[in-house]
């Protein structure tokens, strides 16, 4: 693999209705999080560590990711 890999850096509107409506539902989890824990009690708080390690797994894939294409 000796070639350079070039990309270009844009968004359009598919891409920022994405991250709006991402940025939406990450505030209703955010926001629902004490409704959560008032009804299902501790249960809620191994739900929330599992997403969270979920979410980090993610989040170490994207940043992987980012690096092999964009210089």
């Amino acid at each position: 693999m000796s070639g350079k890999v070039t990309t270009e850096r844009t968004m359009g509107l598919v891409g920022a209705t994405s991250v709006g409506v991402g940025a939406i539902v990450g505030g209703g989890i955010l926001a629902l999080a004490g409704v959560a824990l008032a009804t299902t009690g501790p249960s809620a708080l191994l739900a929330l560590a599992l997403n969270g390690l979920l979410a980090s797994l993610t989040a170490l894939s994207f940043a992987e990711l980012s690096t092999a294409v964009l210089p």
